[in-house]
């Protein structure tokens, strides 16, 4: 402990400058993988109403298409961590990328089948979610110094929004060019392919040495906390609640406005699927701004204060997202897209700052298996966002308790993230040195 803050492992005996450029390329490789995945997880959004006729469903219940994605993602986390530590970063990317890809390809062999059969099969691709972004702690860990690595972290989470954003855009184009839903989706999947080449080529490089001799040395001199003792500390539960919230927010704004503004009213905006793709980008692709705002945010200006990104994103996204709900936002398209671009910014302001407390508090040996839990846990959150939302459209036939429930976890996240900073201040900051 130096000045009451943790010191981090690579800061001790090693040079920032003694870590590779190739750094980069690795950073490249994480960041297309969780762009590629992301694509296949929004896709089908723009286009729900299409996918509930061709199923014949109600929209509420093609809703679950989602549901089993995130619900797959949160199960697979705790996972994905634990295959990110023990066998390396190469594996973990392969195989969430295979989980995404090798299910859309099936997709146009099934147009006959029924609508459970494509929740297993969006239930496999939600692993590949998990399975890629389990490595962001690992690489942030293993690869970058201290003073990079808000900007490290916004630039891979920052794949995100731009996969989501792309997915969003283009599934109702190759829906009108192939006709076809399925084969849509299938046609999103090419760029995972290709970043499972790259992978494959770019990603098996070792852990830099001066890094891996300071943490063995450190390993081998000091008693590090456990996996086991994290699990018992109060801020890792503070964290995880924090996550909850953070997952229900975004993956409800990701999945259920574009599906909003591209249903028929009453139900919904009843705009056509391509202005609704359009109108999505704001929610989306904002993401990427504001995570790389994040960043410089952390590494910058709030040095290090990792709550102070947190406090102004849930604030943003519980007024903004509560301003879709008004009739004048609605038919006014600038207000409207100006409401949609503030709650996107929301969730992806804290991604930097979520990734530095992991990275910050807990040591490498378990940083995969941390984040896992945290998001893993949290992105029920998610999970419990979208299957509440559905219920209530199908109970209320339209979408405003579906959105309302996005201002209400934003408060609730809030909160949370108002008392994790509590509990630090208290003396109970998590301790590299912490005995077992």
């Amino acid at each position: 402990m130096k000045g009451g803050r943790t010191i981090m492992p690579d800061t001790i005996g090693v040079d920032a400058n003694r870590y590779p450029l190739y750094r980069w390329v690795i950073l490249a490789c994480v960041s297309l993988s969780i762009c590629a995945c992301s694509m296949a997880m929004t896709g089908i959004a723009p286009i729900l109403e299409t996918i509930a006729e061709d199923l014949g469903v109600p929209v509420g219940t093609a809703a679950n298409l989602m549901l089993a994605y995130v619900l797959a993602i949160s199960l697979f986390f705790p996972l994905a961590g634990m295959i990110c530590d023990r066998y390396g970063l190469t594996a973990a990317l392969v195989s969430g990328l295979l989980c995404s890809c090798i299910p859309a390809v099936i997709m146009p062999c099934l147009a006959t089948y029924r609508l459970n059969t494509f929740i297993c099969l969006r239930f496999i691709q939600g692993a590949s979610v998990a399975l890629v972004l389990a490595n962001l702690a690992f690489v942030l860990a293993h690869w970058f110094p201290n003073k990079e690595r808000g900007v490290a972290s916004a630039l891979m989470s920052g794949a995100m929004p731009i996969g989501s954003s792309i997915g969003v855009l283009t599934t109702p184009y190759l829906l009108d060019l192939t006709g076809s839903w399925q084969r849509s989706i299938s046609m999103v999947s090419i760029l995972g392919w290709i970043s499972i080449v790259l992978a494959f080529l770019f990603t098996r490089s070792p852990v830099p040495s001066a890094v891996f001799a300071t943490l063995h040395q450190r390993s081998t001199t000091q008693k590090e906390m456990s996996f086991v003792k994290a699990m018992t500390l109060p801020q890792t539960w503070v964290g995880v609640c924090i996550m909850f919230c953070n997952a229900w927010c975004l993956f409800c704004l990701y999945n259920i406005i574009p599906s909003f503004l591209s249903t028929s009213m009453p139900v919904g905006a009843g705009m056509s699927p391509t202005l609704a793709g359009k109108l999505s980008l704001f929610v989306t692709l904002s993401g990427f701004f504001a995570m790389a705002a994040g960043g410089i945010l952390i590494d910058r200006v709030a040095k290090g204060k990792y709550h102070l990104a947190m406090w102004i994103g849930f604030f943003m996204t519980a007024i903004a997202n509560f301003s879709i709900l008004i009739p004048e936002f609605q038919k006014d398209q600038f207000l409207l897209a100006l409401a949609l671009f503030v709650a996107g910014c929301g969730m992806p302001l804290m991604s930097a700052s979520i990734s530095y407390y992991l990275v910050s508090h807990y040591p490498a040996a378990i940083v995969g298996r941390m984040m896992g839990v945290w998001y893993g846990v949290g992105t029920l959150g998610g999970a419990m966002g979208i299957y509440l939302a559905g219920i209530s459209i199908i109970k209320n036939g339209n979408f405003h308790w579906a959105i309302l429930q996005i201002s209400i976890a934003a408060i609730m996240g809030l909160l949370f993230s108002w008392l994790l900073p509590v509990i630090d201040t208290a003396g109970r900051k998590l301790d590299y040195a912490t005995s077992v």
